[in-house]
């Protein structure tokens, strides 16, 4: 009989305990879950914030901004510009420009080309030509944010039509257009002057690929 025996005030303690514990797990729960559905709200309400934000923007003619995120630059209807080489909206695009400027390359039917690093030591990089269609191509490049590379005579015409660009949008004819701001600063100017007399003072080949160009680099100016 003593064997049968058992003392349920030994195990009291361990209930209470036990219970206390469920109950403190409980409550962690629960504030858990809280907190994560008001930062879940607050995500909520930021990025509808943001989407009207980018709704306005869409329509607004007064900057060329196209936000920082791909998402963005598809909600804003936007346009990857090959002599900015970056997403601008359609007032601040120059449809005609850029064709002719993709059409005044070296290559066939005036393509530019354009390369990826196929590696990286310590004689220097080795570059590999983007063999498709170039003018589509960097256009994919943009939307996955990889980088790409052209030549110094691509350098060049870009900052040809680039100026061609800013006298083009100060006449009558392009009345509602607006050139992108960080293009139009003399900060851009004086690179593009110097850029220029460097290849004609030092003989420089315009075949060289010296020119990087950032796949996920997007423009803030508004």
């Amino acid at each position: 009989m003593l064997q049968g025996f058992i003392d349920l005030s030994d195990n009291e303690p361990t209930q209470c305990r036990t219970s206390s514990f469920k109950i403190t797990l409980i409550h962690v729960t629960i504030s858990t879950l809280t907190i994560w559905g008001f930062f879940d709200i607050c995500l909520i309400v930021f990025r509808n914030a943001s989407w009207e934000k980018l709704g306005q923007t869409k329509n607004d003619t007064t900057q060329c901004w196209c936000g920082t995120q791909n998402e963005e630059v598809v909600a804003m209807g936007c346009i990857y510009d090959h002599i900015a080489v970056d997403w601008l909206p359609s007032h601040c695009h120059d449809a005609d420009l850029v064709a002719e400027f993709d059409a005044s390359g070296p290559g066939t039917n005036g393509m530019w080309p354009y390369y990826r690093i196929e590696s990286q030591g310590i004689l220097g990089r080795n570059f590999i030509p983007i063999e498709d269609d170039p003018t589509t191509t960097i256009d994919t490049l943009a939307q996955r944010e990889e980088n790409y590379w052209a030549t110094t005579e691509w350098h060049v015409a870009h900052c040809l039509f680039t100026w061609r660009k800013q006298i083009k949008f100060l006449g009558q004819d392009m009345k509602g257009h607006l050139m992108e701001p960080w293009n139009a600063r003399e900060t851009h100017a004086k690179h593009c002057s110097e850029y220029i007399w460097n290849v004609i003072r030092q003989g420089r080949s315009l075949d060289e690929i010296t020119t990087f160009i950032p796949g996920n680099a997007r423009h803030v100016d508004e």
